[in-house]
């Protein structure tokens, strides 16, 4: 028999493995509808590359994208442009410098998340 910490010990991989499904399951959807939404868009634009790279950074700004796609600043704002044209990305900064776009599906899923592990967490 298994005494209290090793219970909770052995539980937490099964928990992370099925909360972890869950989550991946939810970016999936959000993903498959930004492909949806950017379905008109040739397919060498650069939305395409930056696209899969919101997934780990729902909000961005140029300087990051030019880091995480290899394109000069020019070509990061027309990417985000093109996101945010497409209705999948929303500039949030209200500046004409230093812009910040976000993808407001994904946040809402990793918040959800979140907030499904604290209950969890309380529950204990």
């Amino acid at each position: 028999m298994l005494g209290p910490i090793s219970e909770q010990f052995a539980a937490a991989p099964r928990f992370a493995a099925h909360s972890g499904a869950g989550l991946i399951d939810k970016l999936g959807l959000e993903l498959g509808a930004a492909r949806e939404s950017l379905a008109g868009l040739r397919p060498q634009a650069m939305a395409w590359a930056l696209l899969p790279q919101l997934v780990s950074h729902p909000v961005m700004n140029t300087e990051l994208v030019t880091g995480l796609v290899g394109t000069a600043q020019t070509s990061a704002m027309c990417a985000l442009a093109q996101l945010q044209d497409a209705g999948v990305v929303v500039e949030r900064s209200g500046y004409e410098r230093n812009r910040v776009w976000q993808h407001d599906g994904f946040l809402a899923v990793l918040d959800e998340y979140a907030a499904e592990l604290l209950r969890a967490g309380n529950q204990i």
